[in-house]
């Protein structure tokens, strides 16, 4: 009886701890981040079910579950928290980041934790990328990066602009760093192009570590773009809408002097384009050429300064944005699909701009095997003007000209403020460019998993670029031909198309092994195949048949195929070869060891002569993780590391070994025809450039959420065996021959101070500076010469040149002859004597560039600003040099225009005696007012000393505000997410005091005129998420 009732009551206990542990109830809570930030989306599941919840935007949560049962806290990028449920119907957590699941994608798409990285980076996330609504991810990127330099070499409604990191090594050869989209080799030109939406990331390798993986296109540091592949929510489908509208005007014009108006030595005359006439009275007077509209006399206006006089002539530009995403997956299984369209009305009348891009991706994995490709066309079509240079035009109107008056503004070329130049709303529309590109590239990504260690990897890329351009000029007839001077136009066409095509092969073997517990060895094992092959055929005719019909058949005139960059007929293709091994050591998970080794074969070098191999080495070491006792509330993170690349480069064009013909303009003649063969040769047995450079690394982070990190890197190179121009025997046919000689050393450093003051539940404000210096010093030119002039000015008394001993580049020119005590000389007439040879003038790399960017956010609304600051170089003004010839500068109306004594000068006793004394009487510029004007025009204006500037910027690059609807309000509604912001670009610029004539970031040092003056936009944009 005993034992039945022992046995009935053990029963019952049971059953009532069943009862117990059954009992389902509601449990709810908050998931925040380490520094209690709550994190939005995280899912909380009861383990070993299907049964979960997700955290809302403030991170809380509500689950029923049983008491005993275990649930498991989890968020992207934080390690997996699981807590048993006991009394408690509340359980708030608290995630810490998985450093482990961070990572940054590298060279051929391999991805490292950042503690692997050997070498300096810097990652720009999507957000920032496009947070003030730049169409161009290449222009997105100014200001953001280090050491990064993004130079605009000429405006308009698609800029082109040059990629800079760490400076120029090369002295002749190519110095932009290296563009990779999805692991395949790409250009700047198709990442300014990409619609910026579509990427997730840019990784920029400032070092050249990048090159022992992509070859010697890398040698200059690499911008590796990762595009978005399915949602990080998993298998959620949602389509993304952006809209956004941008307003351009003019930010920036030449300042011009408001003392003297049309005319020339000091006589007013009407037709003239120059300001050297009389000072100004306020008078009602004739200006520009006889109207036939009123009875043949002249337009009259009153004789006063008009300040930006040109600004009128232009619209506010206007850019329509409009683009739908589809997103589906993850990792495991994507779609993408992106479609953009862009409309541009540019600032100059008439100038249109049209862009439509397309891409579509999508990945799985089955098994063992992983795929994924990605297809992207885009299409643009430009329709500009297609003159001279309108903004140079405009600017020699003088300053009392009113460029709106309706008989100009009606473009007909009889009339117009001078002789001397065409009517340029005439020109807009009677000389015109059209230029239409398509641009298809492919990418497909097969990887099969042989096992748990060994797997095999295939990317290969295609792309093509298809350009066609047309020109044409319609012509005029000057009947009238005032003032002697006939400005009759012929009629022309210009046509071309330019087919480009370039596929790209990766073969690779990758090994993972853990040899121990503590050791881990990674290694990739690869063969790249390059094929490009360029074609480009183009032709022109003047005096067309028919006026308005465009066709090659139409010229009177025999066709002309002399080779301008637009027509010609010219062919190439080049080859390349590669293989390279990648090797990663770990000890633990503090120590980590990168080697690489790569040789290339390639055809631009003679067979034979062709193989160059190069390697490197690097090492990272994590203090705080290999000694966790030096790691505290203060000190977070400690990261070293350091690398040494050795990287071979062939720094000429296609086919430089072999002779190439060209056609000289005039031919055929009478029937004849002829070509020249190429005066540059490349030498036998010419053997590529090596860079061999070292860069150590230092990483700090502070306080708890690291709301203080610091990062520099401190770098040297050395390039030597560039490959230069040497002189030769005449006799050979050959003037110059490339040979390898010269050499340069570069060196610099970096320092990025990361801050974040203030982070709690509604406010985070964080900041970020960075200090980068780099400074490139020429060792060896040739046998023959120490200095080689590396630009394409050959007129103008200026260039940039590679000096020996001289950072690379400087700026030299003529300039004035000075005695040893410096005082400046001047000959009997009191005019300044300039140097027969060029002089150095200045140099166009910063001393220093400082960039910062901050972002503060309260609640939904997020502010954020980028600014630039750069300073210790110069630049050439050939603006400031074309408006001083025409009486413009500030500087040719101070004093009156009268006679002046030239400071600290002396004077020539007499007219090529050598001897000068000191100057205390004769004068400058005198006696006449016509000899002032004879002075600028003759003297000051060719001595290219008088337009170097401080070439010292501030730059407020961005500023942008947006605002996030609160997800409360929109749980009724079939949007998920809505953001509406303004943003601004190039908002404010301050320059020295004594820059008063053009930007000085267009162009290379050198900054003539160039499409458009510079420009500031606003933006207003609106993103759906569905």
């Amino acid at each position: 009886m005993k034992t039945k009732f022992n046995g009935i009551l053990t029963l019952l206990l049971a059953f009532v701890v069943q009862l117990t542990f059954a009992q389902e109830k509601t449990i709810s809570g908050t998931v925040v981040d380490e520094t209690n930030m709550p994190l939005p989306g995280a899912t909380v599941v009861i383990k070993g079910t299907t049964t979960g919840a997700a955290t809302d935007f403030d991170g809380k949560y509500s689950i029923n579950a049983n008491v005993g049962d275990i649930l498991s806290y989890s968020y992207a990028g934080y390690l997996n928290q699981d807590i048993p449920i006991g009394v408690s119907n509340t359980i708030d957590v608290t995630l810490e980041p998985d450093s482990l699941d961070e990572v940054v994608i590298t060279a051929l798409g391999i991805k490292r934790k950042p503690d692997e990285i050997t070498t300096s980076n810097q990652v720009v996330k999507a957000d920032e990328l496009t947070q003030a609504q730049n169409p161009d991810v290449v222009q997105g990127l100014a200001g953001k990066v280090s050491g990064l330099q993004i130079n605009t070499i000429s405006t308009g409604m698609n800029p082109t602009t040059k990629i800079l990191l760490r400076g120029t090594r090369s002295i002749t050869g190519n110095n932009e760093a290296l563009v990779v989209i999805d692991g395949a080799i790409a250009s700047a030109t198709l990442l300014s192009n990409l619609d910026p939406n579509t990427v997730e990331s840019v990784n920029v390798m400032k070092g050249a570590n990048g090159a022992a993986l992509y070859g010697s296109e890398g040698s200059n540091g690499v911008i590796i773009v990762t595009t978005k592949k399915g949602n990080k929510n998993g298998d959620k489908f949602t389509v993304n809408v952006t809209s956004s509208v941008t307003f351009e005007s003019i930010a920036f014009l030449p300042t011009i002097q408001d003392r003297f108006g049309s005319g020339w030595d000091g006589e007013y005359d009407p037709n003239e384009n120059t300001s050297w006439g009389p000072e100004y009275n306020g008078a009602s007077m004739p200006s520009g050429t006889t109207n036939t509209f009123n009875g043949g006399d002249y337009e009259f206006q009153n004789y006063s300064f008009i300040k930006d006089h040109i600004k009128p002539f232009y619209n506010t530009g206007v850019t329509y944005q409009n683009g739908v995403s589809l997103v589906s997956g993850d990792k495991n299984g994507y779609m993408n699909l992106s479609v953009n369209k862009q409309n541009t009305e540019g600032i100059t009348p008439g100038d249109k701009y049209h862009k439509e891009f397309f891409s579509i991706g999508a990945g799985k994995t089955a098994g063992k095997l992983s795929i994924s490709a990605n297809i992207t066309y885009v299409t643009n079509e430009s329709k500009n003007y297609g003159g001279g240079n309108v903004y140079a035009d405009l600017m020699e109107a003088p300053a009392n000209i009113d460029i709106t008056n309706p008989v100009w503004a009606a473009g007909n070329n009889e009339h117009n403020w001078t002789l001397y130049s065409e009517n340029p709303y005439w020109s807009l529309k009677n000389r015109r460019n059209n230029t239409q590109n398509n641009r298809f590239s492919g990418v497909i990504d097969l990887l099969y998993t042989i096992n748990d260690n060994i797997s095999f990897k295939t990317l290969a890329s295609i792309k093509f670029t298809e350009r066609s351009r047309t020109r044409y000029v319609n012509a005029f007839t000057d009947l009238r031909k005032e003032g002697f001077h006939d400005r009759t136009v012929t009629s022309e066409y210009k046509t071309s198309n330019q087919n480009y095509r370039d596929i790209y092969t990766d073969y690779i073997l990758n090994f993972d092994y853990m040899l121990t517990d503590d050791i881990s060895f990674k290694s990739n094992l690869g063969w790249n195949i390059r094929d490009i092959e360029s074609k480009r055929l183009g032709t022109s005719g003047e005096d067309l048949f028919i006026e308005g019909f465009y066709n090659i058949a139409s010229p009177n005139g025999s066709s002309n195929f002399v080779d301008d960059g637009l027509i010609g007929d010219q062919r190439t293709k080049q080859r390349s070869y590669a293989g390279y091994v990648n090797l990663d050591l770990g000890y633990k998970n503090y120590l980590y060891l990168n080697a690489t080794g790569r040789n290339d074969w390639t055809s631009k070098l003679e067979k034979g002569n062709n193989s160059f191999f190069y390697p490197s080495v690097g090492l990272s070491f994590i203090p705080t993780k290999a000694f966790p006792s030096i790691k505290g509330k203060i000190l977070r993170k400690a990261k070293l590391s350091g690398s040494w690349v050795k990287v071979g480069s062939v720094n000429i064009d296609v086919h430089k070994l072999s002779a190439t013909y060209t056609q000289p303009a005039g031919y055929p003649l009478n029937g004849q025809n002829t070509f020249v063969s190429s005066v540059s040769l490349a030498q036998k047995g010419l053997e590529p450039e090596f860079i061999t450079s070292t860069e150590f690394n230092v990483n700090l982070e502070f306080l708890k959420g690291s709301r203080i990190t610091l990062d520099g890197s401190i770098y040297n190179s050395s390039n030597k065996n560039q490959i230069l121009e040497s002189s030769t025997s005449y006799t050979s046919g050959v003037i110059n021959s490339l040979v390898n000689i010269g050499k340069s050393e570069s060196k610099g450093f970096e320092i990025d101070l990361g801050f974040t003051p203030i982070k709690t539940d509604n406010i985070i404000w964080t900041n970020r500076i960075g200090y980068s210096t780099t400074k490139t010093k020429v060792v060896t030119i040739n046998e023959d010469n120490d200095f080689l002039q590396v630009d394409e000015y050959l007129a103008n008394g200026i260039g940039l040149f590679a000096q020996v001993g001289e950072e690379f580049p400087i700026i030299k020119g003529t300039g004035y002859q000075r005695d040893d005590s410096g005082s400046i000389m001047l000959d009997v007439n009191g005019n300044p004597m300039r140097t027969e040879n060029f002089i150095k003038l200045g140099k166009t790399t910063p001393d220093y560039i400082i960039n910062y960017s901050t972002s503060f956010r309260y609640k939904n609304l997020n502010l954020n600003i980028v600014a630039d600051y750069r300073t210790g170089h110069q630049y050439f003004s050939g603006v400031a040099q074309s408006m001083a010839y025409n009486g413009q500068t500030i500087e040719s109306a101070e004093g009156g225009r009268h006679p002046f004594l030239f400071p600290n000068t002396v004077v020539e006793t007499s007219s090529g005696s050598g001897v000068f004394e000191p100057n205390t009487a004769t004068l400058t510029g005198g006696p006449v007012f016509g000899n002032f004007h004879k002075y600028y025009r003759d003297h000051y204006r060719r001595n290219s000393e008088n337009f170097i500037y401080d070439a010292t910027a501030l730059k407020l690059r961005e500023v942008s505000l947006s605002y996030t609807v609160n997800k409360k309000h929109l749980e009724k509604l079939f949007i998920s997410d809505i953001k509406i912001g303004v943003s601004g670009r190039n908002l404010l610029m301050w320059l020295p005091k004594e820059n008063r004539y053009s930007d000085p970031e267009l162009g290379d040092g050198l900054g003539f005129y160039s499409t458009n003056p510079s420009t500031r936009s606003y933006s207003f944009n609106v993103n759906l998420k569905f």
